[in-house]
Protein backbone atom coordinates (compact mmCIF):
# COMPACT_ATOMS: atom_id res chain seq x y z
CA UNK A 1 0.00 0.00 0.00
CA UNK A 2 1.02 3.54 -1.23
CA UNK A 3 0.34 5.99 1.93
CA UNK A 4 2.49 8.71 -0.54
CA UNK A 5 -0.45 8.32 -2.17
CA UNK A 6 -3.39 9.34 -0.02
CA UNK A 7 -4.78 12.56 0.48
CA UNK A 8 -4.35 14.34 3.41
CA UNK A 9 -7.33 14.45 5.63
CA UNK A 10 -7.58 17.87 7.27
CA UNK A 11 -11.56 17.49 8.47
CA UNK A 12 -11.00 13.76 9.93
CA UNK A 13 -11.28 14.37 13.66
CA UNK A 14 -12.26 10.74 14.68
CA UNK A 15 -10.65 7.56 13.40
CA UNK A 16 -11.67 4.14 14.21
CA UNK A 17 -9.45 1.21 13.55
CA UNK A 18 -10.27 -2.58 13.68
CA UNK A 19 -8.48 -5.46 13.60
CA UNK A 20 -5.09 -4.24 13.22
CA UNK A 21 -2.54 -6.83 14.32
CA UNK A 22 0.61 -5.63 15.71
CA UNK A 23 2.27 -9.24 15.35
CA UNK A 24 3.53 -8.31 11.73
CA UNK A 25 5.29 -4.77 10.53
CA UNK A 26 3.28 -4.07 8.22
CA UNK A 27 -0.21 -3.42 9.49
CA UNK A 28 0.92 -0.91 12.48
CA UNK A 29 3.81 0.82 9.95
CA UNK A 30 0.86 1.22 7.26
CA UNK A 31 -1.47 2.82 9.73
CA UNK A 32 0.98 5.02 11.49
CA UNK A 33 1.88 6.40 7.67
CA UNK A 34 -1.67 7.34 7.40
CA UNK A 35 -2.21 8.59 10.82
CA UNK A 36 0.19 11.60 9.33
CA UNK A 37 -2.13 12.23 6.74
CA UNK A 38 -4.68 13.39 9.08
CA UNK A 39 -3.45 16.17 11.26
CA UNK A 40 -6.51 17.75 12.34
CA UNK A 41 -7.17 13.97 14.24
CA UNK A 42 -8.35 14.62 17.99
CA UNK A 43 -9.43 11.41 19.11
CA UNK A 44 -8.03 7.56 18.02
CA UNK A 45 -9.59 3.92 18.88
CA UNK A 46 -8.22 0.79 17.77
CA UNK A 47 -9.50 -2.73 18.28
CA UNK A 48 -6.29 -5.41 17.92
CA UNK A 49 -6.58 -8.50 16.77
CA UNK A 50 -5.78 -11.32 19.55
CA UNK A 51 -3.37 -13.11 18.24
CA UNK A 52 -0.14 -14.64 19.23
CA UNK A 53 2.78 -11.80 18.67
CA UNK A 54 5.98 -12.51 17.58
CA UNK A 55 9.01 -10.36 19.23
CA UNK A 56 11.04 -8.11 16.86
CA UNK A 57 14.48 -7.36 17.46
CA UNK A 58 13.73 -4.23 15.16
CA UNK A 59 11.62 -2.98 17.32
CA UNK A 60 12.95 -4.19 20.57
CA UNK A 61 15.99 -1.74 20.03
CA UNK A 62 13.86 0.87 18.89
CA UNK A 63 11.86 0.73 22.55
CA UNK A 64 15.40 0.87 24.24
CA UNK A 65 16.14 4.35 22.86
CA UNK A 66 14.82 7.67 24.65
CA UNK A 67 13.48 8.62 21.41
CA UNK A 68 12.55 5.69 19.21
CA UNK A 69 9.61 5.74 17.77
CA UNK A 70 8.15 5.05 14.20
CA UNK A 71 7.70 8.93 12.67
CA UNK A 72 8.74 11.98 13.55
CA UNK A 73 5.59 14.56 12.70
CA UNK A 74 3.83 15.35 15.98
CA UNK A 75 -0.59 14.37 15.81
CA UNK A 76 -0.62 18.33 17.16
CA UNK A 77 -4.27 17.68 18.00
CA UNK A 78 -4.91 13.96 19.33
CA UNK A 79 -6.18 14.38 22.85
CA UNK A 80 -7.77 10.85 23.02
CA UNK A 81 -6.43 7.43 22.21
CA UNK A 82 -8.72 4.01 23.19
CA UNK A 83 -7.03 0.80 22.39
CA UNK A 84 -8.93 -2.54 22.94
CA UNK A 85 -7.17 -6.20 23.25
CA UNK A 86 -3.99 -5.15 24.19
CA UNK A 87 -1.44 -7.30 25.38
CA UNK A 88 2.21 -5.89 25.42
CA UNK A 89 2.87 -9.53 23.66
CA UNK A 90 4.84 -7.56 20.64
CA UNK A 91 7.40 -5.24 21.09
CA UNK A 92 6.37 -3.31 18.31
CA UNK A 93 2.92 -2.59 20.15
CA UNK A 94 4.72 -0.92 23.01
CA UNK A 95 7.01 1.01 20.01
CA UNK A 96 3.32 2.05 18.69
CA UNK A 97 1.98 3.33 21.91
CA UNK A 98 5.98 5.00 22.75
CA UNK A 99 5.23 6.82 19.54
CA UNK A 100 1.71 8.18 19.95
CA UNK A 101 3.24 9.55 23.72
CA UNK A 102 6.13 10.94 22.64
CA UNK A 103 4.30 12.58 19.48
CA UNK A 104 1.21 13.75 20.98
CA UNK A 105 1.17 17.34 22.76
CA UNK A 106 -2.72 17.80 23.10
CA UNK A 107 -2.77 13.66 24.70
CA UNK A 108 -5.22 14.21 27.67
CA UNK A 109 -6.22 10.57 27.97
CA UNK A 110 -5.13 7.02 27.17
CA UNK A 111 -7.33 3.89 27.39
CA UNK A 112 -6.30 0.56 27.00
CA UNK A 113 -8.85 -1.79 27.58
CA UNK A 114 -6.73 -5.45 28.16
CA UNK A 115 -6.45 -8.34 25.93
CA UNK A 116 -8.87 -11.40 27.12
CA UNK A 117 -6.05 -13.47 27.84
CA UNK A 118 -4.53 -11.19 30.43
CA UNK A 119 -4.80 -10.98 34.26
CA UNK A 120 -5.04 -8.55 36.72
CA UNK A 121 -1.14 -8.37 37.70
CA UNK A 122 -0.26 -8.50 34.28
CA UNK A 123 -2.42 -5.08 33.13
CA UNK A 124 -0.61 -3.32 36.07
CA UNK A 125 3.04 -4.51 34.49
CA UNK A 126 1.93 -2.41 31.18
CA UNK A 127 0.45 0.70 33.06
CA UNK A 128 3.96 0.86 34.82
CA UNK A 129 5.78 0.14 31.14
CA UNK A 130 3.40 2.97 30.05
CA UNK A 131 4.33 5.27 32.30
CA UNK A 132 7.64 4.91 32.12
CA UNK A 133 7.60 6.09 28.53
CA UNK A 134 8.79 9.71 28.00
CA UNK A 135 5.38 11.71 26.91
CA UNK A 136 4.76 15.48 24.78
CA UNK A 137 1.67 16.20 27.08
CA UNK A 138 2.41 16.47 30.92
CA UNK A 139 -1.69 16.08 31.07
CA UNK A 140 -1.56 12.61 29.21
CA UNK A 141 -3.38 10.64 31.81
CA UNK A 142 -3.18 6.55 30.99
CA UNK A 143 -5.70 4.27 32.03
CA UNK A 144 -5.97 0.53 31.93
CA UNK A 145 -8.97 -1.12 31.96
CA UNK A 146 -10.49 -4.75 32.14
CA UNK A 147 -11.54 -5.95 29.19
CA UNK A 148 -15.48 -5.57 30.36
CA UNK A 149 -15.00 -1.63 29.31
CA UNK A 150 -17.51 -0.50 26.90
CA UNK A 151 -16.25 -2.46 23.76
CA UNK A 152 -16.07 -0.63 19.97
CA UNK A 153 -17.10 -3.98 18.50
CA UNK A 154 -20.46 -2.51 20.01
CA UNK A 155 -20.46 0.10 17.58
CA UNK A 156 -18.98 -1.68 14.26
CA UNK A 157 -21.46 0.03 11.60
CA UNK A 158 -20.61 3.35 12.80
CA UNK A 159 -19.30 5.72 10.04
CA UNK A 160 -15.71 6.23 11.27
CA UNK A 161 -14.44 2.59 11.43
CA UNK A 162 -11.64 1.27 9.18
CA UNK A 163 -10.40 -1.98 8.74
CA UNK A 164 -7.54 -2.96 7.14
CA UNK A 165 -7.41 -6.41 5.29
CA UNK A 166 -4.82 -8.65 3.97
CA UNK A 167 -4.40 -8.34 0.32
Amino acid sequence: MRVSMFPTSINLRVLKLYGLHFGYWDQPLVFMQLLQKCPNLCELQIMADEYDNELNDAASRCLKGRNGCLFIQELQMLNKVKIEAFSDQSALEMLFMKTLLLKSPALERVVIVKSCSINASEVRKIQRKLQCFPRASPKAQIVCAGNYYAGMNEDWMDTHGVRLLET
